[in-house]
């Protein structure tokens, strides 16, 4: 967008409304799809209530009001599309396999891969987990899943294909080395300890909320107390 000409405070303020337009809407269409998937409400005005409400909570939580405190970027990316890559793998897979979805599929995901590694792994092995767990629905469903799964793992590897082919060109990692196995460790022992259930049950669990501004909003006011 800047190499468009596009002004840096205009793409800093469309990026900012981009993440929390993606990640209400992809957040609205996966509880959609699974209200009338696995529960026995039929009722359309419930079912898009029961949505909305879920992707309000999705949009607006003390982890989301943390992370558009920092500049955002690619490490956004993950939280931002993963109610959509999962919607629509189970659209693909369960409720219609169409060449358009497929294709929406597979820019959703490819813009995950852009966003921070470790993430973007969590979110495949949680597709992975939704296809075997739910496999025997998924055989009886009207859609064409195996169409579905055999397209995009080609594509993607295809797609994909210039961050791993560089490294069987030259037998090695060339990506260099991100961070040390006991710098994560560590890092899960600091957050564990300093992070309480109470502040878990209230979706703050990030333990350096009281750092920020609306930490004592929070806190002192009785509605958001209750909440």
């Amino acid at each position: 967008l800047f190499k468009l000409g596009l002004d840096p405070t205009l793409i800093e303020r469309l990026v900012y409304f981009l993440f929390f337009l993606v990640s209400g809407a992809g957040t609205f269409f996966l509880l959609s799809i699974l209200i009338k998937k696995y529960s026995a409400i039929t009722d359309e005005k419930i079912i898009y209530l029961g949505a909305f409400s879920g992707s309000l909570l999705y949009m607006f939580n003390h982890f989301t009001m943390y992370m558009v405190s920092i500049p955002l970027g690619p490490y956004h990316l993950s939280y931002m599309l993963l109610p959509l890559a999962l919607a629509l793998f189970i659209y693909n897979l369960q409720i219609r396999t169409s060449p358009f979805s497929i294709l929406i599929f597979l820019i959703t995901f490819l813009f995950l891969l852009n966003g921070n590694p470790s993430n973007t792994l969590s979110i495949v092995f949680l597709l992975i987990a939704y296809l075997l767990f739910f496999a025997p629905q998924i055989r009886k469903s009207f859609a064409n899943p195996k169409l579905f799964l055999i397209v995009s793992f080609f594509l993607v590897l295809l797609l994909c294909s210039y961050i791993y082919l560089p490294i069987i060109g030259v037998r090695s990692h060339i990506y260099g080395k991100y961070a040390l196995t006991g710098n994560f460790i560590a890092s899960f022992g600091f957050n564990s300890v300093r992070t309480s259930f109470l502040n878990l049950f209230r979706l703050a669990g990030l333990n350096t909320w009281p750092n920020y501004p609306y930490y004592h909003l929070y806190t002192s006011n009785g509605l958001f107390i209750l909440l």
